[in-house]
């Protein structure tokens, strides 16, 4: 009984198909576009949300940017980190005063012109120890960053970011190559 029921609603269902072809194609391709559409929402979420954790990556993990206060003069504030009140010694009491695996670079950044040959950049330019690496979870794509060594041996040593590296048109032949005017004012 119940074969014989299946057939005949298959049956009616078969001829209702038949007599609605048009409503039918239409309802299946509705179907299938917003299958379609909630998988490419889907994709592209998980596509923004992997974008967005490996930024927050590259940014550091369990990091602290402490920085120096701003100036005010005659109503008009300079905003934060305007006013030179950290130094170096600072730097060394909290590497010296926190335990656990604490990474400390001290940091001076400015804005510069960055030349090399006959092509020259405008960029932010920072100051850092060789510790920043670690701390901002980045890599280096060719050669090294600096050490330590280079530090105590008050080496000039730049790292070149990608966007500079491709505006001065050196990318790929980087890597012991002599920059001019590197200096943050």
């Amino acid at each position: 009984m119940d074969a014989a029921r299946a057939a005949v609603t298959f049956g009616s269902a078969l001829e209702a198909l038949c007599a609605n072809v048009g409503r039918a194609v239409l309802t299946t391709l509705g179907i299938v576009i917003g299958v379609a559409a909630v998988i490419t929402i889907v994709g592209l979420g998980e596509g923004s949300s992997a974008q967005v954790s490996q930024r927050v990556a590259r940014m550091g993990t369990n990091v602290i940017d402490i920085r120096p206060g701003s100036t005010a003069s005659s109503g008009i504030k300079g905003g934060a980190g305007t006013l030179a009140s950290l130094q170096v010694v600072d730097a060394d009491a909290i590497r010296a005063g926190v335990d656990g695996g604490v990474a400390v670079s001290a940091t001076i950044t400015g804005n510069d012109q960055v030349i090399a040959g006959n092509q020259n950049w405008q960029t932010r330019v920072q100051v850092v120890e060789p510790q920043f690496l670690d701390i901002r979870n980045w890599r280096v794509a060719e050669g090294a960053f600096f050490s330590d060594e280079d530090v105590a041996a008050a080496r000039s040593v730049a790292v070149l970011g990608h966007t500079v590296a491709q505006n001065l048109h050196t990318r790929g032949d980087t890597v012991g190559k002599v920059l001019l005017q590197l200096v943050v004012a």
